[in-house]
């Protein structure tokens, strides 16, 4: 018999080696923070297959039901709200590969993800809901969107990479969208081979007591994610300590084996099981201004999907846009597209004489 288990949020968080060069410096994750994660204890459900989703959820069921995906590699903390989102039921679960969900064992195939999360959301006794993801979650948001297309009312991409293998794509149109060639996860060969020998380890990070490198490393930590190769950030995030402390604690509790974000990330450049074209809900993409994203990947994902509208925050980044989160959550909800409250103070903006925020509207369908 499948069931829910609840485990209470630790308040206190691992030792700093050294500090995170904030203003004022962080030297240990934010007591606001970790108060926060401790009012949102972790709940493990069961699978029939055997297999486990780690997950929180708050607010009250009978409200409007938003279910969120973090990224790939990241875990469920660095959704953690300020405060509870009024008139949201907030369902933040860990993908598979991730935090205390089961270890991924193989590439995943999104059509088998969707429905290990409609037996959850089952369990749950969720039936009408709103989807959302960061990054990588988005993709889990829009293959929900369209497998459980009776019951989803809305969908937020936020940074979410398109599908460099749809069958629309020619292979030119293809490898102009993958800037990174991402493709080349899945390649035959020593090239394809040394790329996936690197992905080893990214990521992981089993002592949950210790520093990774929180002030910054060569693909996380602070520096990591306020730096050139992310996009950037607004001003306002070098001193949000609450901001970062969930940052940096969902990256720790992030992908759970040496190989879960090779794997997880060989399924994004692999076919996807749903056409994001066939998604009738309305959807709201958001997508950094530059980054590890490029916004010709949201805007390809607004020319497929036809009940979508773009907006591009030309002061994010891949990993600030996560500051507006909360925002797009409560936006989802009503209906609406939202634009950013902070200015345009990223150094790396390009372009800083267009609109902060890039705007692109369909005629919305019935």
């Amino acid at each position: 018999m499948a069931k829910v288990d609840g485990v209470p949020g630790p308040l206190v968080g691992p030792t700093f080696k050294k500090p995170v060069p904030m203003n004022p410096p962080l030297t240990a994750f934010d007591p606001a923070y970790l108060k926060r994660k401790a009012e949102l204890p972790e709940q493990i459900f069961r699978l029939k297959n055997g297999k486990q989703f780690s997950y929180f959820s708050e607010g009250n069921s009978e409200d409007k039901v938003v279910v969120f995906f973090p990224g790939a590699g990241i875990g469920k903390w660095m959704f953690v709200p300020r405060e509870p989102i009024p008139g949201v039921f907030l369902v933040v679960i860990d993908n598979m590969g991730h935090g205390n969900s089961s270890p991924l064992e193989k590439i995943p195939v999104f059509s088998e993800d969707v429905e290990e999360i409609k037996e959850l959301l089952d369990e749950l006794k969720i039936d009408k809901f709103y989807v959302a993801g960061h990054s990588c979650g988005g993709i889990h948001a829009s293959q929900v969107a369209v497998g459980m297309a009776d019951r989803v009312l809305g969908c937020a991409m936020i940074g979410s990479p398109c599908d460099v293998c749809h069958p629309g794509l020619s292979k030119a149109e293809a490898k102009k969208l993958d800037k990174e060639s991402g493709r080349s996860i899945n390649s035959q060969g020593c090239f394809g081979g040394c790329i996936r020998s690197m992905m080893s380890g990214v990521y992981y990070f089993p002592d949950k007591t210790k520093d990774f490198g929180f002030a910054g490393h060569s693909y996380g930590g602070y520096g990591y994610y306020k730096g050139k190769y992310t996009g950037g950030a607004p001003l306002e995030m070098d001193s949000d300590h609450f901001f970062i402390s969930k940052m940096l604690d969902g990256e720790l509790h992030g992908t759970n084996t040496k190989n879960g974000l090779l794997l997880e990330m060989q399924g994004i450049f692999s076919p996807w099981s749903f056409d994001v074209a066939d998604i009738k809900c309305p959807t709201f993409i958001y997508n950094e201004g530059q980054g590890e994203v490029h916004p010709d990947m949201a805007r390809r994902n607004y020319e497929l999907i036809p009940n979508s509208q773009l907006c591009i925050f030309k002061m994010h980044g891949h990993c600030s846009i996560v500051m507006e989160c909360e925002k797009i959550i409560v936006g989802l909800v009503e209906g609406k597209l939202i634009e950013s409250s902070y200015e345009n103070s990223n150094p790396f903006s390009v372009d800083k004489a267009m609109p902060n925020c890039i705007i692109m509207k369909k005629e919305q369908q019935q």
